[in-house]
């Protein structure tokens, strides 16, 4: 009976066996060619950055060839010169640099103060002058300015007793002394009047209308008057008065007292004891 039994256990024995090493070999087969496989790759992966690295070392090369071209033609001194001068262009151009961003800050800075400044010039003037431009504000600023130095030397002369009620327009801004705006010349049937004013106030003068309008040859002292209305109302204004010289040339003192009051109501005045040319 064990016999039988040894039997037939001994071929499933040996056919599992066999499977099993079927089942092994199956295994090394598969691994091996996953192996391969890798391998491959690998060796895909190096022969593609070989062809890479042999391009790149190519191109050093012609450009090695090329730069050693160009360089063989100079002389080695002369290379090394013209590597000071790229240097020193190189400092310079950051040198340059810096002082551009330093005018920048400045102009900013500049810019700024220009911008307070108009402001407070644009609050201490009248609200016809606001469409002029700065600078024609400044130039009349400083007018107005030498205008009331000249004005309050005037002034202190007059506490010394010339006796007037009011300053003159124009005075010399270091000396207090008049300016005349006309020098008239009173005829016995007309007045002739000219420029007086000294040429520190040409500019002024030739940009006021109200000035130039008194300028000429007058048959009647009325006509002066009312060529010079403007400039009185001016003057009234600015609480001062223009001064003119006046040369007596009438024939007759009526003619002369006749115009002379005319002249009075709108400006001071100085009679010269000189004849006018």
């Amino acid at each position: 009976m064990s016999d039988f039994h040894e039997a037939r256990s001994q071929p499933i024995v040996e056919t599992t066996l066999t499977e099993l090493a079927f089942v092994f070999v199956f295994i090394l087969l598969v691994f091996t060619v996953m192996k391969a496989n890798e391998h491959s790759e690998e060796l895909a992966g190096r022969d593609t950055a070989a062809a890479v690295l042999s391009k790149e070392v190519l191109r050093l090369t012609e450009r090695n060839t090329t730069i050693s071209k160009v360089v063989g033609k100079y002389d080695p001194e002369d290379l090394v010169a013209l590597m000071e001068v790229a240097e020193a262009e190189v400092n310079r151009s950051a040198e340059l640099e810096a002082s551009v961003q330093e005018l920048t800050k400045t102009s900013e800075s500049l810019n700024s103060e220009l911008s307070s400044l108009k402001e407070a010039i644009y609050r201490d003037i009248s609200s016809e002058e606001e469409s002029l431009p700065v600078e024609q504000i400044l130039e009349k600023m400083v007018v107005e300015r030498n205008n009331l130095r000249g004005q309050n030397l005037n002034l202190r002369g007059r506490v010394l007793g010339n006796g007037l009620d009011h300053p003159p327009c124009w005075a010399d801004p270091d000396t207090g002394e008049i300016q005349y705006v006309y020098s008239i010349v009173i005829k016995e049937d007309e007045l002739l009047v000219s420029p007086g004013w000294p040429e520190s106030r040409s500019p002024e003068a030739m940009g006021n209308q109200n000035i130039l309008d008194g300028v000429g040859d007058f048959d009647l002292v009325t006509q002066f008057q009312k060529a010079s209305t403007e400039l009185y109302k001016e003057s009234v204004g600015l609480e001062c008065r223009h001064f003119v010289v006046i040369y007596d040339q009438a024939s007759s003192k009526k003619s002369f007292k006749n115009y002379l009051l005319g002249i009075e109501s709108h400006f001071y005045k100085y009679l010269s004891s000189e004849q006018s040319g």
